[in-house]
């Protein structure tokens, strides 16, 4: 009973003119019994057809295309291998509406029988041609499809020509088809040509050293072309924020004796940077900042930059001077120094601290820094006298980063892992040893919600946790810890432990409604830590400069005090 039902798949080409002597006259035709890209191969040639056929509508030239399109059916059909597809028609009108339409019985489409398809030349014994060869979608036994066929020739010459083979060609190319018996012969012989290495490299600028700018090269000048090596090198430099443009053009018109030259065109950023902003949050209050920085110094990439934050907590001066790496993509030395000065509700501290830092990659997309530093602080806990403090301290950090939009993310994860400390056998006044993990996990639900989750733990080993300064203290609360509560409220304590939960209903276009759980502490053991909880409802805007939230928080565990109206903004990873 299946086989006696016709798929019927209806395609309606509607046209109408009114000449003077005619009311305005339709037709629509319709194709029986197929689908997919048989049908849409003959519905493109039938609009066609008519566009060129029916400047003017009239009964006479509906009737000579209504006879006419099963051949432009047929024709449409042989590209699939069909070439005894028997079409049955009929042509009605009712009140100027002209009906065509068309049954197919597409019948056995000729079959591939013979292949016989080769490469030779230099690059014969290429992996790239022999998996070209195993992949290849031409195989005896399959029906004929001239497009498949077409792509095959197109295919290796595109394959070729990216791999360096610049003179690859085909050296014969038959296609016999026999309709009588549905059958088919196809003969592709390849021939390779030259294989090509790359060539000297070029760069347009006298902004850096030619030393420095080879150093971006992601290959050897002895290297076999390939179009990705060259991709690479665009990523290379677009990704490293020395320059605005970048345009790599391989010379494979002109290539030098055994070599392709690849000329790059450079466009330097401008040398210097500023940076002004000015915001608002609830555990900051009014705060701002003004940066400068001077993207290349030298001719090998050396760079400078400055940063003074100030908010009525808290201000922070920041020197850097990054001298790139043997790779200046992923690879560079960080020599700083900093100043802050906090005035907090449990305590007050000045701080400086000079560092040596080198910032590399490490595994895939994970960057690792190690540094030491030489730190100085003065600070005072409440009620308590001032004290001087003084480290070298070493640390590490490991940090990864995924996600589908660093500005404006839907998905995305961060893993941040630092451990740090000292000892007071070296200059350091006392001994201590600082873990922290921080967590974050991004995750669409649907089209229109998402959750996000995330989770710290720390630890530090020290004999007197009140020993260690204000700024190596863990202390939580506020709008980017557990929300309801103050900023850093609960604390200093030698462990600290940190979850939240929060889901996320897209309400237009980058804002979203969001209703969270967080729950958190600073104390004395992981056992009895004493998680202080926070609920609330909120709203965030994903915005060009990171996400902007606005949320209403209630703290469970400080019976009796309202809720708390908090504001934060910043990256979300």
């Amino acid at each position: 009973m299946k086989n006696k039902l016709l798929k019927i798949i209806s395609a309606f080409l509607f046209f109408a003119v009114t000449p003077n002597s005619y009311a305005a006259l339709y037709l629509h035709t319709q194709i029986l019994g197929i689908s997919g890209p048989t049908l849409e191969n003959i519905k493109n040639r039938l609009t066609i057809k008519q566009k060129t056929e029916f400047a003017t509508i009239t009964p006479q030239s509906i009737q000579g295309f209504y006879k006419t399109a099963p051949k432009e059916i047929e024709l449409a059909l042989q590209p699939f291998g069909y070439f005894h597809a028997q079409i049955t028609s009929q042509l009605t009108s009712e009140n100027n509406q002209w009906y065509a339409t068309y049954k197919i019985k597409l019948g056995q489409p000729v079959q591939i029988t013979s292949l016989d398809i080769k490469i030779d030349g230099q690059g014969a014994n290429d992996p790239i041609f022999k998996n070209f060869l195993a992949t290849s979608s031409l195989h005896v036994g399959m029906p004929l499809q001239t497009e498949q066929y077409e792509d095959t020739k197109k295919s290796f010459l595109d394959l070729a020509l990216s791999n360096g083979y610049l003179q690859a060609n085909i050296e014969q190319n038959v296609l016999k088809i026999n309709p009588l018996n549905n059958t088919s012969t196809i003969i592709l012989h390849f021939n390779t040509g030259h294989h090509y290495k790359i060539g000297n490299v070029n760069f347009t600028t006298d902004a850096f050293s030619k030393d420095f700018l080879d150093r971006f090269l992601p290959f050897q000048k002895s290297n076999f072309y390939t179009a990705q090596k060259i991709q690479e090198l665009q990523n290379n430099l677009t990704n490293s924020n020395f320059f605005s443009q970048v345009s790599i053009i391989p010379q494979t018109n002109t290539p030098q004796n055994d070599t392709i030259p690849i000329e790059v065109l450079l466009t330097p950023r401008k040398k210097v940077q500023y940076d002004l902003g000015l915001g608002y949050g609830t555990d900051t209050g009014v705060r701002g900042l003004a940066g400068i920085g001077v993207r290349h110094l030298t001719k090998t990439g050396q760079s400078f930059n400055t940063l003074i934050k100030y908010s009525q907590t808290q201000r922070d001066l920041e020197i850097h001077y990054l001298i790139p790496g043997k790779n200046p993509v992923t690879d560079r030395y960080d020599l700083s120094a900093a100043a802050e000065v906090q005035n907090q509700s449990y305590g007050n501290s000045q701080a400086f601290k000079i560092s040596a830092g080198y910032i590399t990659s490490i595994f895939q997309d994970w960057q690792q820094t190690l540094r030491l530093s030489l730190q100085q602080e003065r600070y005072n806990y409440v009620d308590k006298p001032k004290q001087n403090s003084f480290f070298l301290i070493p640390s590490y950090n490991l940090l990864h980063i995924e996600t589908d939009n660093p500005v404006k993310p839907t998905r995305g994860h961060r893993i941040n892992i630092t451990i740090q400390g000292s000892a007071d056998s070296t200059i350091s006044d006392m001994t201590f040893l600082q873990t922290q993990i921080d967590l974050k996990y991004l995750h669409p639900l649907s089209s229109v919600n998402s959750i996000v989750l995330r989770g710290t733990v720390g630890y530090t080993a020290i004999n007197n946790i009140l020993s260690l300064p204000l700024s190596l203290q863990y202390f939580t609360g506020g709008a980017q810890t557990v929300r309801g509560y103050n900023y850093n409220k609960f604390g200093p304590g030698r462990h600290l432990l940190i979850g939240s939960a929060e889901l996320r209903q897209k309400i237009i276009s980058d804002w979203y409604a969001i209703g969270f759980f967080d729950a958190g502490n600073a104390g004395s053991s992981f056992f009895n830590i004493g998680l202080k909880r926070g609920v609330g409802l909120g709203m965030i805007w994903l915005s060009p400069v990171g996400t902007i939230s606005l949320s209403y928080a209630k703290a469970l565990d400080s019976p009796g005090n309202p809720g708390m109206i908090q504001f934060s903004m910043g990256p979300e990873f």
